[in-house]
């Protein structure tokens, strides 16, 4: 048995599936993986996005994946691009979030 519960967040620009088996996923024994898709796009001034850090890198127990397109331009994605130094400002709140929550960046560099 495999359950599979969507999680709206009352913005068309996010969405979240939580997956739960009690058998485990994957062949191991973790019975819970949730999944968070997402697409952000600047908010209203340039040093904002409609997504936030909190609602895309949530603190939970549970292994989880977020992806999406989040207009973020950091060093960390594309280090041999060059950024404005507001560019960057924007996206420490993201990178600082997920580095304390231990998330990995898996995306393939300049792309």
């Amino acid at each position: 048995m495999v359950l599979l519960l969507p999680r709206l967040f009352n913005q068309g620009d996010i969405m979240a599936l939580g997956l739960f088996t009690p058998e485990g996923l994957f062949n191991t024994s973790m019975i819970k993986f949730t999944i968070i898709n997402s697409y952000s796009t600047k908010g209203w001034s340039n040093k904002t996005h409609s997504v936030l850090a909190d609602h895309i890198l949530p603190s939970l127990s549970r292994p989880t994946l977020t992806l999406g397109h989040l207009n973020l331009d950091h060093p960390s994605a594309d280090p041999l691009r060059s950024y404005k130094q507001g560019d960057i400002a924007t996206c420490v709140p993201y990178f600082d979030k997920a580095t304390v929550l231990g998330y990995t960046l898996i995306n393939t560099l300049g792309v």
